[in-house]
């Protein structure tokens, strides 16, 4: 009867009959009479049509109110997803406010579109990665990939992580494998371990080793009971320790809860009431426990995972929160591939950073990341400057002298040294000393080779850009037909030539 009052109100101010309201507005005089009587419910559309009839906004007759409201009250009708509610005062508006928030997050499911992906992560330990061993980690860092950034071990146990879920392979199946693809990550000492001994016999490590691959658990699980149990399932096999696995189901958590469309402040309570930890210092304070860490200590999962989670709970996007916690300058790469895989779920992930990071990637880890994140990611096979984290059948084709006793970029990766205890497969050109048509005869016949090798990646390094003073005016055209090989990765500068 609100409505009907408001109405009458209107009518009597504007001087009209029911007559002249039915006329203006379209409705038949039977109608309005028992709309104001009572006896006929005052529907969506018929509101509209007497609303304009009267030149006003149709929320102006949802409710009738002859004294002006307190002030901490409010009157109106809300709409979200079909559903109207009536707003008498400021705590139901905050009410509606919050149970909208809630629907929204309800909504979103392990099917829904994801929002960041484990490229998140794997970005994090690409940009950290040349920081990884710095004394002191720059404040202001201008580029957050350089010519020494590279993938490391974080990113080769997260594909894997991955490829476990996607194809119910076990945890420990899939360490294994592309732990022993990948001798040169940069394993810790306690992994490297595991991978010489047996696969079934499990580690207990307390390292950060099992936090930093676990994103993956935290897209993949239905349910935060199912996230706590994967995440504590692929860390067992070489973390099994109570720090090792709380590490991983802390990490694993926040992924999911951010997926959830959970605050940062509802994360940080879980987080610390679950597994103690303190993530409510400030930057500052958060340095000062850094720098109180000794230096054996500095990679174990309780002295690294609350920092990471703090460089995403003190961010206002994923690439502040890359650059916060990296400026912390403790094991860069890991605590930037914790934070980025949770603020990945949280902000999602700039395609800038993306397109760039898939040039640091092989093939075969973006085959796992685009099914997993449903994703389309291709990179453009530039040669990566830091070869050596490459699988270890990868062929790296270099220039060299007649008898291979000196080489251009690329030869010492194929050479065991003291830094080099697992050299790749080596694939020489003659070039320092040949001249030009010998030179093309031999590229022509490593293309020739690589074309009936599709099985097998070969990393073509600078040939001819070095002590044999070729140059890419000559090199260039002759790889040409190599750039259409999709198991043939170039040096940018040939690339760029040929492009020209």
């Amino acid at each position: 009867m609100e409505q009907v009052q408001r109405i009458l109100q209107l009518l009597n101010e504007r001087g009209l009959t029911q007559s002249q309201l039915a006329e203006a507005s379209g409705l038949a005089l039977g109608t309005v009479n028992r709309i104001i009587k009572g006896k006929q419910k005052l529907m969506p559309n018929t509101l509209d049509k007497i609303a304009r009839a009267l030149n006003v906004e149709p929320y102006t007759l949802s409710e009738y109110n002859p004294t002006p409201a307190p002030i901490n009250e409010v009157s109106g009708y809300l709409e979200y997803s079909g559903e109207i509610t009536k707003i008498r005062t400021l705590e139901d508006v905050e009410q509606w406010v919050s149970s909208v928030k809630h629907a929204k997050a309800q909504s979103v499911s392990s099917t829904a579109p994801r929002r960041g992906g484990i490229i998140g992560s794997i970005i994090g330990d690409i940009v950290g990665s040349r920081f990884e061993f710095s004394k002191k980690v720059p404040s202001n860092i201008k580029k957050l990939f350089g010519s020494s950034s590279t993938f490391t071990d974080d990113t080769v146990l997260t594909v894997a992580i991955a490829d476990s879920l996607t194809n119910h392979k076990a945890f420990n199946d899939t360490l294994w494998e592309w732990g022993q693809a990948y001798p040169n990550a940069g394993w810790g000492h306690s992994f490297k371990q595991w991978l010489k001994g047996s696969k079934d016999v499990q580690n207990n490590s307390e390292g950060n080793g099992a936090a930093m691959r676990v994103s993956p658990v935290g897209y993949f699980a239905k349910s935060l009971q199912e996230t706590l149990d994967l995440a504590r399932q692929s860390a067992e096999t070489t973390h099994n320790t109570t720090e090792g696995i709380k590490g991983a189901q802390a990490v694993a958590a926040s992924v999911f809860l951010a997926r959830q469309g959970k605050t940062k402040d509802e994360i940080r309570k879980y987080l610390e009431s679950t597994f103690g930890y303190n993530l409510s210092l400030s930057i500052e304070d958060t340095h000062l426990f850094v720098e109180s860490v000794k230096k054996g200590e500095r990679q174990l999962a309780k002295n690294t995972v609350p920092v990471a989670i703090i460089s995403f709970l003190k961010s206002k996007d994923y690439e502040q929160t890359i650059r916060t916690a990296i400026s912390f300058g403790i094991d860069t790469d890991t605590v930037a591939c914790i934070a980025g895989g949770i603020a990945a779920a949280f902000y999602g992930v700039p395609h800038e950073l993306v397109q760039e990071a898939v040039n640091y990637l092989p093939a075969e880890m973006l085959a796992v990341i685009n099914v997993f994140d449903g994703s389309s990611l291709n990179n453009n096979r530039i040669m990566p400057t830091m070869v050596m984290r490459w699988r270890k059948d990868c062929v790296v084709v270099y220039g060299t002298n007649a008898d291979d006793s000196l080489g251009e970029d690329g030869y010492a990766d194929t050479h065991p040294s003291n830094f080099n205890h697992h050299p790749l497969l080596g694939y020489p050109i003659h070039t320092i000393g040949a001249n030009v048509e010998d030179v093309k005869k031999e590229i022509k016949d490593f293309i020739d080779t690589a074309k009936t090798h599709p099985e097998t990646t070969y990393l073509v390094s600078k040939v001819g850009l070095g002590k044999s003073g070729l140059g890419v005016e000559v090199i260039a055209p002759l790889f040409k037909s190599a750039c259409g090989l999709d198991n043939v990765y170039l040096p940018k500068e040939i690339v760029e030539a040929v492009r020209l």
